[in-house]
């Protein structure tokens, strides 16, 4: 049987959340025993030879660069007379690529997720397309497309743009149109947690409950060592290890970043907070704190917008305490990562965070910045509660381990 995914996330430069879930994904896929495929929606033309197509994919960081009035026009013609081109992509096995892995095969469609989208947000129609050999398309994220002779099923990892609109910028009306195509028309809808399914389940007024199958959410095994840790983090950052608080995850209003800030200071603690995080959107507030704190303060205070993976994974296993106050998440995945790796956790009592962390972690409510602040206080001096944690962390974490994952990721292909 062979089971593809779609290359929209896992072609960004820096990746995300969910272009991690889908290089998870595609390994679960291959450990039970399927063969895999990405479909990619790259700027390549179809034209090229064997040689230059390959050569061109993997030179694929350059941005689109088409004039929008050639974009509508290229996208209308191809809805009123379809001619994707569907080129297969030979990388000789090249364990260089940037990605890491290597699916068993690999087809690009021109410009495919840019022309769908397109396509729905001005006709409320998926686009259709055909490769043969493919018995499972799974679509990583909500995207108007549809894979003919297969069975389609689409993850949707939360509903926060339609629970909680002010915490995104995505197009509601557009979002809630395509979700609602999904699920009328879908195979299956995954999801990451129960309470994820449940918000589906209520938002697009969904009868069936079998409908909608929860696989949990599937995590890089940090493998770094303590060790090793300690090596990069003294190296780099000049810090001891277990010496600080860490918070990792992208700038925006559903973080609460703000609120971990003004708590960090109220605690009156003297143990640095690194916060590793992009710029996102509407943290202007955030933003503004920080460069408001006095200069005694920011020498305990240090933000970082990007660190590569293996330094990252040192930071979470050298950290003393990783703080993740967010409003609200679909799974919550930083949390399981610092559980898995040893790392007490302080974080929210909202969303599907208290369905990760079960009785292992501190959960305050997110908009309590006083009950926040004595939690980082406490949990600062008090070593053995530390240590509890520690070690109820590590086997919590185990109930997701990637047995766990692709013995549910089986159940669901098996059952199609």
């Amino acid at each position: 049987m062979r089971v593809a995914i779609d290359g929209y996330n896992l072609a960004l430069k820096h990746g995300t959340g969910i272009a991690r879930y889908g290089r998870n994904l595609l390994q679960a896929i291959r450990n039970i025993g399927y063969e895999t495929g990405v479909i990619y929606g790259q700027n390549i033309d179809w034209r090229l030879d064997d040689k230059m197509t390959a050569i061109a994919f993997q030179d694929h960081e350059r941005p689109f660069s088409k004039k929008k009035t050639k974009l509508i026009f290229e996208s209308l013609k191809m809805f009123f007379n379809p001619r994707y081109k569907t080129i297969e992509i030979n990388l000789n096995n090249d364990k260089n690529h940037k990605n890491n892995f290597q699916p068993d095969f690999i087809w690009n469609i021109e410009n495919l997720y840019i022309y769908s989208s397109f396509i729905f947000r001005h006709t409320r129609k998926f686009t259709e397309i055909d490769i043969p050999g493919i018995d499972i398309m799974h679509w990583t994220y909500p995207i108007p497309v549809r894979l003919k002779s297969a069975k389609n099923i689409y993850t949707i990892h939360d509903m926060i743009p339609l629970k909680f609109p002010k915490f995104t910028l995505d197009k509601k009306d557009y979002l809630y149109d395509l979700m609602k195509v999904i699920s009328l028309e879908s195979d299956k809808i995954v999801t990451v947690s129960e309470t994820s399914k449940k918000d589906i389940l209520e938002i697009l007024d969904i009868k069936r409950d079998d409908h909608v199958f929860n696989t949990y959410q599937n995590f890089h095994d940090n493998k770094t060592s303590p060790e090793t840790s300690k090596k990069i983090i003294n190296n780099i950052f000049n810090l001891e290890y277990k010496s600080y608080f860490l918070f990792y995850g992208s700038w925006e209003p559903k973080k609460n970043i703000g609120a971990m800030i003004r708590a960090y200071m109220l605690s009156g603690t003297e143990t640095p907070l690194i916060i590793v995080g992009g710029d996102g959107w509407g943290d202007d507030n955030e933003r503004e704190l920080f460069d408001f704190l006095p200069e005694t303060s920011k020498q305990n205070v240090h933000r970082y917008k990007y660190v590569p993976d293996d330094v990252l994974e040192a930071l979470v296993v050298g950290a003393k305490i990783l703080i993740f106050p967010s409003l609200y998440e679909g799974f919550g995945l930083p949390v399981l990562e610092a559980m898995s790796a040893g790392t007490a956790v302080i974080t929210s009592n909202r969303g599907s965070i208290p369905e990760v962390t079960g009785n292992a972690c501190v959960l305050v409510d997110p908009h309590d910045v006083d009950g926040l602040s004595r939690a980082v206080a406490q949990l600062d001096h008090d070593i053995e509660l530390r240590l509890r944690l520690e070690k109820a962390g590590l086997r919590q974490a185990s109930l997701f381990s990637t047995a766990q994952y692709e013995r549910r990721l089986a159940d669901l292909y098996s059952g199609l």
